[in-house]
């Protein structure tokens, strides 16, 4: 893949499936710009760890499905509400509050995919 220009800012294209990868949205490290937005820095790497330490947790597979779903829903609620009080121009977010409320939703996203692997495994074995 090519790459992909914001802002005129060059974004690496191998993650374009990942993230819009807006600079102006993305930390920086030694002055160039993270391949992944705060918010979605903040959704994949809770994903990723949650998912891990998840399948470590016992009893997460008897977790109620409406809990989850519940916790879920309240998880997204703030990263929905930044985003969208930011789109229709009430306020301006900034990184930080991006990376936290994708980072909520992440975490619970991570603990949904352990309880999911989690109960396949023990139908399967």
């Amino acid at each position: 893949m090519g790459d992909v220009e914001f802002n005129g800012c060059e974004g690496e294209g191998k993650w374009t499936l990942l993230c819009h990868h807006d600079p102006s949205r993305s930390f920086c490290y030694k002055g160039k710009p993270f391949p992944l937005c705060s918010r979605c820095t903040g959704f994949w790497g809770a994903v990723i760890l949650f998912s891990l330490v998840g399948l470590f947790i016992k009893g997460i597979e008897s977790l109620s499905p409406l809990l989850l779903i519940l916790l879920y829903i309240i998880c997204l609620t703030p990263l929905a509400l930044d985003g969208y009080t930011q789109y229709v121009g009430w306020r301006s977010s900034n990184n930080y509050l991006r990376f936290l409320t994708g980072f909520l939703a992440g975490a619970i996203g991570g603990i949904i995919i352990a309880y999911l692997v989690r109960n396949v495994l023990a139908i399967i074995l």
